[in-house]
């Protein structure tokens, strides 16, 4: 997919862009990028956690949780637009119920009473995945019937949740499916999207996303457009940061039944804690399947309708990330 320079159809003149989980990593990216492009909007962070975004002089933080309705109600006084990328990554199915659903119907329903104009849902490609392949999937694929984590389940849940609830009130709703980068071994690919990239499929979103617009009710997967295996994007991020032996670094092979049976014996151990803590494991059953199944989305519904084009290429987005690359390689000496 050819990258283009993102031009923005308006300043933000008169928005009050509410960001949920702006202090997470695509939070950070749409936060720059509202700052950089939408000069004379307001834009709000909702987050548990402090922002590190540098420019933070047009942006206030709510500090808030999801679960909590009078945080939400305050958050979205005044607010024409919401981006909602916040949510929890847990095993436990009744941590995922209470943040990433009644959290979500928490923002709905404050959304709803104080008038918001427009609601982007983020969500994930893998609200779709089973343990089968994909090639070049749309987005009339059915949501997944058979999850492998409880993450997956509860976030097509929460993605047709919202998507309803836009059409009840008619509230103009839109959904963006990021991809993601997974992958082991030399047959297995996906494709990914840079943070950056992201964002800006954001923005395209938000500037189309307007009353009787025919992207009202619609979900669009998002990626970069470029396929990688993880043993190809493990060797490129080595030769980013120039380390002296590459090939011999990506070496390593590990069949897929030990490890298929070490995650299930993590997740077990994970399900005994979870009274005490919840805990999640380094390796599930998912990222195990996920790595030895080949899964391609179609970014042409976005194109088409959003004038989406990734503005960072995959040589540009590796540059970006090495100075991250590196700090993470000397830690690990």
């Amino acid at each position: 997919m050819e990258t283009r320079p993102y031009v923005p159809l308006h300043d933000g003149a008169g928005e009050v862009y509410l960001v949920t989980g702006g202090a997470g990593c695509l939070g950070r990216h749409l936060v720059d990028a509202l700052v950089r492009y939408r000069p004379a909007a307001k834009i709000r962070i909702f987050d548990k956690q402090q922002s590190s975004n540098t420019d933070m002089s047009r942006v206030s933080y709510i500090c808030g949780d999801l679960t909590n309705a009078d945080d939400l109600m305050a958050a979205c006084l005044g607010v024409t637009a919401v981006f909602h990328l916040a949510s929890v990554f847990s095993m436990n199915r009744a941590v995922l119920q209470r943040v990433n659903i009644d959290g979500t119907r928490n923002l709905l329903d404050a959304a709803k009473h104080h008038g918001v104009g427009r609601v982007i849902f983020v969500s994930t490609i893998l609200a779709v995945l089973n343990c089968t392949p994909i090639v070049a999937g749309d987005e009339m694929l059915p949501y997944t019937t058979n999850p492998m984590d409880p993450y997956m389940a509860v976030k097509a849940e929460a993605e047709r949740m919202v998507m309803v609830w836009g059409e009840l009130h008619g509230v103009p709703v839109c959904t963006l499916r990021p991809s993601f980068m997974f992958g082991n071994g030399d047959q297995h690919i996906a494709p990914f999207v840079m943070g950056h990239n992201a964002a800006v499929a954001l923005l395209y979103a938000e500037e189309r996303l307007r009353p009787d617009s025919p992207v009202c009710g619609q979900i669009f997967n998002v990626h970069d457009g470029h396929t990688v295996n993880l043993y190809e994007l493990g060797r490129d991020f080595l030769r980013v940061i120039k380390h002296p032996n590459v090939e011999d670094a990506m070496t390593l092979r590990i069949p897929v039944t030990p490890l298929r049976y070490a995650a299930y014996a993590l997740e077990f151990v994970s399900m005994l804690l979870r009274p005490l803590v919840d805990w999640s494991p380094p390796v599930r059953m998912r990222d195990v399947m996920l790595s030895v199944t080949s899964n391609t989305f179609s970014t042409a519904k976005a194109v088409r309708m959003l004038d989406y084009a990734p503005v960072v290429d995959y040589d540009e987005s590796l540059q970006r990330i090495r100075p991250w690359l590196q700090k993470l390689y000397e830690q690990s000496k």
